[in-house]
């Protein structure tokens, strides 16, 4: 090859790598653009994540009961959270949720979240702690309804005997009945047990937050109890996961179960091995 005719092959050389390049680069980037409307979409039909995590001090003769109520978190939201204790010092509050189920207008409970929300014109619009069955006595998993609601309702216990509205009454001062006989959302008049798995089967709140439900709710109103431990949800393009204890004992942490779940939402490469043994182990109910 002669002298000129040797740039001019490179010169040749450049421009066709130019026009190659040129002819792949929309291709690239038709690719990536179907990537990104694809994971806009994924995104889009996760739940919502709702709340916030935040720490907050503990002001001398503050009760756990005083910051549960004013943060809508019980005792076993605040125990998991924080392994060192949170009787004084600065403490987490788990505040972040992903709601399991829905309704467009009604409550659903997640009996491993201790958690009910309030979901109005398919938003969730408020969530309270609460707490359910005990393991020999289940609060049951249904779509129910509200069949009625009560104020200072009298209670009566197993043996026949009827406690009258007061002090002594475990129902509390509200009462919203479900559908399926002698199950309710109620108030208590132990606020120390909100937040754990302690009752007959029926589900309590503290006093304000049971106010709060009884004055939006009205006879017929959906009730769903779900049972999931593991919660995924979206917020802004951020995606969060948390999981709860299997309170019941129904295998729902089981990590082939939980590597199913996370797939069902496009998750099933975010957590595996043991990174997800860990989250399974510690099962703490924070939103991460």
């Amino acid at each position: 090859m002669t002298n000129i005719t040797r740039p001019l092959h490179k010169l040749m050389l450049s421009l066709a790598m130019l026009l190659l390049s040129l002819s792949v680069a929309p291709a690239q980037q038709d690719t990536a653009e179907r990537e990104d409307n694809a994971l806009t979409a994924a995104l889009r039909a996760l739940p919502a994540s709702v709340g916030e995590n935040k720490t907050v001090t503990v002001q001398p003769g503050e009760r756990w009961v005083d910051i549960g109520i004013r943060e809508h978190v019980g005792y076993e939201h605040l125990r998991r959270a924080n392994p060192g204790g949170f009787a004084s010092g600065s403490i987490l509050i788990p505040g972040r949720h992903q709601p399991a189920g829905l309704v467009r207008d009604g409550v659903v409970l997640n009996l491993p979240e201790l958690t009910d929300f309030r979901w109005v014109d398919g938003k969730v619009t408020a969530w309270y702690p609460v707490s359910v069955g005990r393991v020999a006595r289940r609060t049951p998993v249904g779509e129910l309804r509200a069949v009625n609601k009560v104020r200072d309702p009298a209670w009566r216990r197993p043996n026949g005997t009827i406690i009258p509205p007061g002090p002594r009454n475990p129902l509390g001062d509200r009462w919203i009945g479900l559908s399926k006989s002698g199950y309710g959302l109620h108030g208590t008049n132990d606020a120390t047990s909100i937040g754990r798995t302690v009752s007959a089967g029926c589900i309590r709140h503290f006093p304000p937050h049971i106010h709060q439900l009884f004055d939006s709710a009205w006879v017929g109103m959906p009730v769903i109890i779900t049972y999931e431990t593991v919660t995924v949800g979206q917020e802004d393009g951020i995606v969060y996961l948390s999981v709860f204890p299997d309170v019941y004992g129904r295998g729902t942490n089981a990590p082939s179960r939980v590597r199913a779940r996370l797939a069902r939402f496009g998750l099933g490469d975010v957590l595996t091995g043991p990174a997800l043994e860990r989250v399974l182990a510690q099962a703490d109910g924070v939103a991460r």
